[in-house]
C-alpha cells in the first residue's frame, strides 16, 4: 500500500513538472503571434489570479487558521487580515518606493552625464586657463540646475496624474510621463512577486501531496494538475511582459517556479507534518499578492484596444478557477 501511494506521488511529480514546463514557457510563443493575442492572454492571467486568490488560497488560509470551524475567536478573519496585508504593502511598493526609487535613479543619472560632460570638454580642447575652466563649470551647473528644474516639473505633474487617477481611468506607476524605465521597473517587480508567491504556494501545495495518504494524495494530484496549467501560463505571461528581452532571467524564474512544487513533494515525503498555522499565514500572504498581481494586470491590460474581448477572457480566468477549486 505504501509502495502504491509512493507511485502515485512519483507519477504527479513528473507530471506536474512536464505540465509546467510547457505551459510557463507558452506565452513565449504566442508574443510572437501579436500584441492583440497577448493581451488577451494578460487579461486572462490577470482572471486566473483574482479567482486563485479569492477562491482558492484566501479560503483555504481561511480555513486553517481557524481550524475549520465558523467561530467568532481571535483567528476567525486572520487569513483576511494577512491577505490585505501584503495587499497593501505591495500596493505601495508599486504606487510610491519604486516612482521614488525610479525618480532617484533619473537624477543620479543626469547628475553623472554633467560631470562626464565637464570632464570630456576639459580633455578633448585641453583646457588649461582658469577662466576657461570655470566658464565650463558655470555652463555645466546651468546645464545641470535645468535639468533639475525638468526633474521637479516631472515630480509635479506626477502629482497632478495622481491627484485626477479617478478621472483617467487607469495609470500604473505614478512617475513622470510613463516612461519606458518606469515601465519594465514594474514589469519586474510584478514578475519577481509571482515567482515568490507561486513558489511558496507550490512547496506548500508539494508538501500536502507529499504527506497524504494514498486517497488524499490522489484528491490532491487531480487538483494540483487541474491548476497548475493556468499558474504556469500566467506566470509565463508577466514573465515575458517584466524580462522579455532578458531571456536569462526569464528561464531561471520561470525554473524556480516550475521545480518549486516537485521540490514541496520530496519535502512532504520526507516530513511527517507540516506546521497548519505557519502554511496557512504564508498562503494568505500568497493570497493577497495573487489579488494585487491581478490589478495591476488588469490596468495594464485595459489601456488597448477590444475592451469587450478583454472581460471576457478575465472572466473565463476568474470562472476557471472557481470550477477547479470545487
Amino acid at each position: 500500500m505504501a509502495i502504491e501511494s509512493l507511485t502515485l506521488k512519483i507519477v504527479g511529480l513528473f507530471g506536474i513538472l512536464a505540465e509546467c514546463l510547457i505551459f510557463v514557457f507558452l506565452p513565449l510563443k504566442i508574443q510572437k503571434f501579436g500584441e492583440t493575442l497577448f493581451s488577451y492572454g494578460e487579461v486572462f492571467a490577470a482572471g486566473v489570479f483574482l479567482g486563485g486568490g479569492l477562491f482558492h488560497m484566501i479560503p483555504e488560509a481561511h480555513e486553517g487558521l481557524s481550524g475549520g470551524h465558523e467561530s467568532h475567536d481571535s483567528h476567525f478573519h486572520l487569513a483576511f487580515f494577512y491577505a490585505l496585508l501584503c495587499f497593501v504593502v505591495l500596493l505601495y511598493i508599486d504606487k510610491a518606493f519604486i516612482p521614488t526609487l525610479v525618480l532617484w535613479d533619473l537624477k543620479r543619472k543626469r547628475k553623472r552625464k554633467g560631470e562626464s560632460m565637464e570632464k570630456e570638454i576639459e580633455k578633448e580642447k585641453g583646457f588649461s586657463n582658469e577662466d576657461d575652466l570655470a566658464l565650463i563649470g558655470k555652463e555645466t551647473s546651468k546645464e545641470l540646475d535645468f535639468e533639475n528644474k525638468d526633474i521637479e516639473s516631472d515630480k509635479g505633474s506626477t502629482n497632478e496624474v495622481e491627484d485626477n487617477r479617478g478621472k483617467a481611468g487607469h495609470h500604473h506607476i505614478m512617475v513622470p510621463h510613463g516612461t519606458r524605465d518606469e515601465k519594465e521597473t514594474q514589469g519586474k517587480v510584478i514578475s519577481i512577486v509571482l515567482v515568490l508567491a507561486l513558489t511558496i504556494h507550490s512547496l506548500l501545495a508539494g508538501m500536502s501531496l507529499g504527506v497524504a495518504k494514498k486517497t488524499g494524495a490522489l484528491a490532491i494530484m487531480i487538483a494540483l494538475l487541474s491548476h497548475k496549467a493556468f499558474e504556469a501560463f500566467a506566470l509565463g505571461v508577466a514573465l515575458v511582459k517584466g524580462f522579455g528581452n532578458q531571456l536569462k532571467y526569464l528561464i531561471f524564474c520561470a525554473l524556480i517556479f516550475v521545480f518549486s512544487t516537485p521540490l514541496g513533494i520530496v519535502i512532504g515525503l520526507l516530513l511527517h507534518g507540516i506546521n497548519q498555522e505557519a502554511k496557512s499565514i504564508v498562503m494568505a500572504l500568497a493570497g493577497g499578492s495573487f489579488l494585487w498581481c491581478a490589478l495591476a494586470e488588469i490596468n495594464g491590460a485595459f489601456t488597448h484596444k477590444s475592451p469587450n474581448k478583454k472581460v471576457f477572457f478575465f472572466a473565463l480566468g476568474v470562472a476557471l478557477m472557481v470550477v477547479v477549486t470545487l
